[in-house]
């Protein structure tokens, strides 16, 4: 069927049946839309598609050339997008999440062995708890201060009357732990553990004697100094005109102002809360001829070339000095706690020596897109040692007892998570059943009412070394869920388990770059892709129609969001497995006629399309040359 326009608007079809796109001579990405629904899945029997009932493309990258705004009484950082009044905002640091019922989601287990002097040896423990970033929706109180923090700092005023708050598009989190394997059983990973883009994070581990012993004690101490810090690291996308830029200035006095300065390090380096920093920090540098940027010849048009210096000078502070920072020697844990200023970091830098003569000259042609890092921190020992013992700790005095704590990240893609459990083997295994838990808040899994399970066994028997854990994942219509199991070790402490899904979540950005060069304002093309799992029924898929940004916005990249759940098992650690299908066909104004096609891998944070194809986002987003 030949393309067409009909009373409801444009129809792109194809003379073959069931293909819509075709980018080769090989079968095009075959799709229907479901009755009421706007988004595409795939069936062979599809031979058209109306193009009205697509979804357009969002235009919401960062803007790179507008300074962040924060204020020490808030949690939040605003950045501002390329879409007209669109702010983002992203929390600094996480706080104790709470259970379903409204409790503070932390739980310590300590097992004790009795002796036959009547003593008693602590034998170790668990700790289970959830970290939730604060990302709710803000007030109407809080958008009228965020608005005149905006104002203030940034000096700019909204045009539609109102800026446009949004959460901050993350990716690919992951997250760090500093201060606690000392009171861990030995195994646990603690550094580099994915959390995907999840705002709530559950954890669970197996404490040591003298953790068990430190954090029991630590429920209702009502003091307590921080020993551990949870640094929580995310990625998001940002915009920045390509141009070319040199730097230069002296290195012997960048080094010796970083070096003395530690607050300037903590803005850098430690977490984007330090950010306010920024300008003085510039202005400092360019004062006492320290490193400092310039545009080569003509600068982008539409901008503001001063944000745009500015933006350009903390891209090469990064670069330059962050060759200098000794990542071995920052400790986040010995820092301040994050209601402080450094967030709960602390920035070490390496031994350097620089003659009085050693400058930077550089020169940098920048990418336009680029991938920038985000971190927000959570220390908790201050939270706990205000909770009720008789809520958040137990203790497991029956030697013929071992607690089995399951706890489950909050989600918003998931309905539901049904779990179970057996220990022991054969005909002689012994069955736990958890009750359901609410996806949407999580929380620590309980049995009838209690939270967590038993493992229990003859007195004087063998304690079983595993337990096999299954647990039902139910997402939300029209998503497919799936069953997972794994074999967990039960210790002498105990046996533990947790879920956190939103790391098998597709969250890929695409950019589509060739909508900035677009001369018809009626240009249309039409992307689609499909996924089919390799463990089970699960094939998702969708649509969206591509065109220039309607408002005319100089620099406004395109941008559609691939978001869809897959099974663990179907990342494989070779790189083989399924991925993501795509094809792209041009079907009005100048991308008439231009066709694509490709794949995507799984757990791809960022990629740029245009007509060759699909290559990642420019990572460093600098292609650069030294000049002697």
């Amino acid at each position: 069927m030949p393309s067409s326009i009909t009373r409801r608007g444009l129809m792109l079809g194809s003379a073959a049946a069931g293909t819509l796109l075709s980018a080769s001579s090989s079968e095009g990405i075959k799709f229907q839309l479901a009755p009421g629904e706007t988004r595409l899945v795939p069936n062979l029997l599809a031979p058209e598609i109306d193009l009205f009932d697509t979804p357009i493309p969002q235009f919401n990258l960062v803007d790179g050339t507008v300074a962040i705004v924060t204020s020490e009484r808030q949690p939040f950082v605003l950045l501002k997008g390329y879409d007209q009044d669109k702010w983002f905002f992203a929390p600094r640091w996480g706080r104790l999440a709470t259970n379903p019922n409204g409790r503070p989601a932390f739980t310590i287990t300590k097992k004790v062995r009795n002796n036959p002097d009547g003593s008693r040896t602590t034998l170790g423990g668990q700790i289970s708890l959830m970290v939730d970033l604060v990302v709710q929706l803000p007030n109407d109180d809080t958008r009228q201060e965020w608005a005149a923090l905006i104002k203030a700092i940034a000096q700019l005023n909204p045009r539609s009357g109102a800026f446009n708050f949004q959460p901050l598009p993350l990716s690919k989190g992951k997250m760090n732990i500093y201060g606690l394997d000392q009171f861990l059983a030995p195994g646990q990973k603690t550094k580099d553990v994915p959390v995907g883009a999840s705002s709530t994070i559950a954890m669970v581990f197996d404490l040591n004697p003298d953790g068990a012993d430190y954090f029991y004690t630590l429920v209702g101490m009502n003091t307590a100094s921080p020993t551990v810090a949870i640094m929580l690291e995310f990625q998001y996308d940002r915009f920045i005109p390509k141009c070319l830029v040199q730097a230069r200035g002296l290195k012997k006095k960048t080094y010796d102002f970083f070096s003395a300065d530690a607050k300037a390090r903590a803005s850098y380096f430690g977490l984007v809360s330090g950010s306010g920093e920024y300008s003085n920090i510039r202005k400092e540098l360019r004062s006492i001829d320290g490193l400092d940027v310039s545009i080569i010849g003509e600068p982008p048009a539409g901008i503001d070339q001063q944000k745009l210096l500015d933006s350009l000078q903390d891209q090469f502070i990064k670069l330059e000095v962050g060759q200098w920072i000794d990542p071995s020697k920052s400790t986040p844990a010995n820092a301040e706690s994050p209601g402080g200023y450094y967030g709960g970091v602390s920035v070490a830098i390496k031994q350097e020596h620089f003659s009085d003569e050693e400058r930077f000259d550089r020169r940098i042609s920048f990418a336009r897109i680029e991938q920038e890092m985000y971190q927000a921190s959570f220390s908790f020992e201050q939270q706990v040692s205000k909770l009720l013992p008789a809520e958040h700790a137990f203790l497991i005095q029956d030697d013929k007892k071992l607690p089995f704590l399951v706890t489950a990240s909050a989600s918003n893609v998931v309905r539901l998570y049904a779990i179970a459990a057996a220990y022991g083997a054969g005909s002689d295994a012994t069955a736990i059943r958890f009750d359901s838990i609410d996806a949407k808040k999580g929380g620590i899994a309980s049995v009838n009412g209690v939270p967590g399970g038993i493992i229990q066994f003859p007195a004087g028997g063998i304690i079983p070394t595993s337990a096999e854990v299954t647990a039902t994942i139910d997402f939300d219509p029209p998503m497919n869920g799936y069953l997972y199991r794994q074999t967990v070790p039960i210790t002498p402490s105990g046996a533990s388990f947790y879920i956190q899904p939103d790391v098998f979540v597709q969250n890929t950005s695409l950019f589509f770059s060739f909508t900035l060069d677009a001369t018809d304002p009626k240009s249309k093309a039409l992307f689609q892709w499909k996924f089919t799992s390799t463990n089970g029924p699960n094939t998702v898929g969708g649509a969206i129609l591509i065109l220039p940004d309607p408002n005319g916005a100089m620099y406004n990249v395109a941008s559609y969001l691939i978001r869809f759940p897959f099974h663990p098992n179907d990342v494989k650690i070779d790189g083989s497995g399924p991925k993501i299908e795509f094809a792209m066909k041009g079907v009005a104004g100048d991308w008439r006629g231009r066709q694509s096609n490709g794949t995507i891998e799984l757990q791809s944070a960022s990629l740029e399309i245009d007509w060759i194809g699909q290559r990642s986002v420019n990572l460093s987003a600098f292609a650069s040359d030294r000049l002697r």
